[in-house]
């Protein structure tokens, strides 16, 4: 991909252009997301699309880097919520993002240098969601949970994904139960954190 600059990175056109993106990625797919669509959603000229994104596929980088340094700061925010455990989930769960973070899968599905950014930020906010649950053990004095910290990780994100999707679709069979037993494992958590 180019490495050249248009226009300005602060301009209010260029934030127009990448709202405007996640709004039609999010409701009809990244396939949806065409100049003259996206142009029409911002409310600009066609033109001013390839002003500032040379390719699409520059703007879709752009945006999934935006998105990206929104979540690092939502992670960053996580450990100071009362309940962190809790905060993770939710983030993890947010059905909008859910419906964004799959879109961008099926971009990396079909562009590889695209592919090679959302692997390197998967791993990336893992190893950060690890790094929480080990720091809300130490800071509560637990020396063990009912999963090693990354089977946890793995395992709630998958859950939260999952469930978030199959809302997003339509499907609620084994929500409330699952839903439950989300809710008991956080009471376990925070019980055996005040039993510490």
């Amino acid at each position: 991909m180019s490495k050249r600059r248009y226009g300005s990175e602060t301009s209010k056109s260029r934030e127009m252009l990448l709202d405007a993106a996640e709004t039609l990625m999010r409701e009809s797919g990244y396939a949806a997301v065409t100049s003259r669509k996206l142009a029409s959603r911002a409310g600009l000229k066609p033109q001013l699309v390839h002003y500032y994104f040379p390719t699409m596929d520059e703007l879709f980088i752009e945006m999934f880097r935006r998105v990206k340094k929104r979540t690092m700061e939502s992670l960053d925010n996580v450990f100071k919520a009362d309940d962190p455990l809790r905060a993770l989930w939710d983030l993890t769960a947010n059905r909008p993002g859910v419906i964004l973070s799959y879109e961008f899968v099926g971009l990396a599905n079909h562009r590889k240098e695209f592919r090679a950014e959302v692997a390197e930020f998967g791993d990336r906010m893992r190893a950060v969601k690890i790094n929480i649950i080990h720091r809300i053990m130490q800071e509560r004095e637990l020396t063990e949970l009912p999963f090693a910290p990354s089977f946890a990780v793995v395992l709630l994100d998958s859950l939260a994904r999952n469930l978030a999707l199959e809302a997003e679709l339509g499907v609620h069979a084994g929500h409330a139960e699952a839903f439950e037993n989300i809710e008991r494992f956080f009471r376990q958590f925070a019980g055996a954190a005040a039993d510490a």
